[in-house]
């Protein structure tokens, strides 16, 4: 078995990128890391910087028809 350590990533498709960067910097409070406005895309870190982190992608902006994404941090060994 897997000893997940920590979730790493996570990526949400949204219907409104403005409101939802609005919404996960201003009342989660989220750091905002990286935006991409010709990609309708942007990154929060959660928790301490370069840990964890949220994307958000704008409608039918996301690759391959992506919904959502989920990954875990494990040790590498545990991973090959």
């Amino acid at each position: 078995m897997v000893k997940v350590k920590a979730l790493f990533e996570t990526h949400l498709t949204v219907s409104n990128l403005e409101r939802s960067v609005d919404f996960y910097r201003d009342v989660v409070g989220l750091e905002l890391a990286q935006r991409f406005p010709e990609r309708n895309v942007a990154f929060f870190w959660t928790g301490e910087g370069g840990q964890s982190m949220l994307g958000l992608w704008s409608i039918h902006s996301a690759p391959i028809n992506m919904k959502l994404h989920i990954a875990f941090s494990v040790e590498f060994d545990q991973l090959l």
